[in-house]
């Protein structure tokens, strides 16, 4: 018995349904795999604090309070952004702080330019903890850092130009073997399993990649991309997408080192540069990026990678 005319439009029909429903399939998977050529926004970024600043740095977001922590360490001074917009002096003098972090306890962690890692109390001021030499060596500019689970800290120093790593006793290491690669690193951050800690070279305009092994050492690096000019600080999602401040804005790049566009902040002049990049907000997906003396923010579909420590 031959199919009715019905029979064969509905034959025809659900045939074509089933085909775009495949494609439909096949061109998301494809998208998944490749991702975007840029990262989504919502919206362009905008400016959200100019003020008398000399040279901001550090950011860090606070989930708690939900305030932007940020640093101006040559006005040796800590400074909150707080929900409404308003600035507010947090610390002064600072020892001239630099990047920061949060660790385990909530304390703050920054990198003092004058040649101390310290551990802040956000209740009220006080340097609960600080390291400052290394094997009879007297540290000289810490400047990045970044904060496994267990508590290890690693670190640059731009001026011994090493990496080092603070143990969760507070016993300070070098996190290389002297001349293996880490000289010249500038901005610290880590991948969402935390295998592996990323960095830039300000000088090389490189971003390069260190394997983890053990919360205890890193191996050799190799270079993941080529960044713009004076790359800086760095954020990672919690895709695995690397975020790089630089002299042109902040690029991104994913875990492979594919280049996936860049991020024109606004005011951003021939003199400036991106120095940071911070993920924050009520639901992760607002970035912060500090340039010399202004911060921009961007609104974005990606959710920040939290660290393990859930302090961020």
């Amino acid at each position: 018995m031959k199919p009715s005319l019905s029979a064969k439009s509905c034959l025809r029909s659900n045939c074509a349904r089933s085909l775009v429903t495949a494609l439909l399939a096949l061109s998301h998977a494809v998208a998944a795999a490749e991702g975007p050529a840029r990262p989504p926004m919502l919206g362009p970024p905008v400016l959200v604090s100019e003020n008398n600043y000399t040279w901001l740095e550090g950011a860090r977001w606070h989930r708690e309070t939900g305030r932007l922590l940020f640093s101006d360490p040559h006005g040796d001074t800590l400074y909150e952004l707080r929900s409404d917009g308003a600035v507010a002096v947090v610390l002064t003098p600072t020892r001239k702080a630099n990047n920061l972090d949060l660790d385990l306890q909530g304390r703050l962690v920054a990198c003092e330019i004058t040649g101390r890692v310290s551990r802040y109390s956000l209740v009220d001021g006080s340097v609960v903890d600080a390291v400052s030499d290394y094997g009879g060596h007297t540290l000289q500019f810490p400047n990045d850092l970044a904060i496994l689970a267990d508590g290890t800290i690693f670190f640059t120093d731009s001026k011994l130009r090493r990496i080092f790593r603070i143990d969760p006793a507070g016993r300070l290491h070098g996190a290389l073997p002297e001349g293996s690669g880490d000289a010249g690193m500038n901005g610290l951050a880590l991948s969402p399993d935390q295998t592996i800690l990323y960095a830039t070279h300000t000088q090389a305009a490189e971003l390069r990649a260190f394997a983890v092994i053990d919360s205890k050492r890193l191996e050799v690096p190799r270079l993941l991309a080529k960044t713009g000019k004076a790359p800086d600080g760095l954020c990672v999602d919690r895709e695995g997408n690397i975020y790089v401040g630089t002299a042109e804005g902040v690029q991104v790049f994913s875990s492979s080192g594919k280049a996936r566009g860049v991020l024109m902040l606004p005011g951003l002049g021939a003199k400036d540069r991106v120095t940071k990049c911070v993920f924050g907000g009520t639901d992760g997906r607002r970035g912060f990026s500090p340039g010399l003396i202004r911060i921009a923010q961007f609104d974005t579909w990606r959710t920040c990678h939290r660290p393990a420590h859930g302090r961020a």
